[in-house]
């Protein structure tokens, strides 16, 4: 492993310990590369869905799981 396979691994793991702590602060939006991601699955947020609810920390189908009894 050189000195650009080593930096590599660790922006890689900042960048998911970062992900890891932001999601701790439940709640909060998290934010990746300019994108709202979901706090459970980490897929992207669609924009109607934000249009729908602005502060929406789930996409539709975790936030639906969730609300199941």
């Amino acid at each position: 492993m050189d000195d650009l396979d080593r930096a590599a691994l660790a922006e890689e793991t900042f960048r998911a310990a970062s992900i890891a702590s932001s999601k701790q602060a439940k709640g909060v939006q998290t934010i990746v590369d300019g994108d709202i991601v979901c706090e459970d699955c980490d897929l992207v947020i669609p924009k109607r869905r934000l249009e729908a609810a602005p502060f929406a920390t789930r996409c539709i189908r975790c936030q639906q799981r969730r609300e199941k009894p």
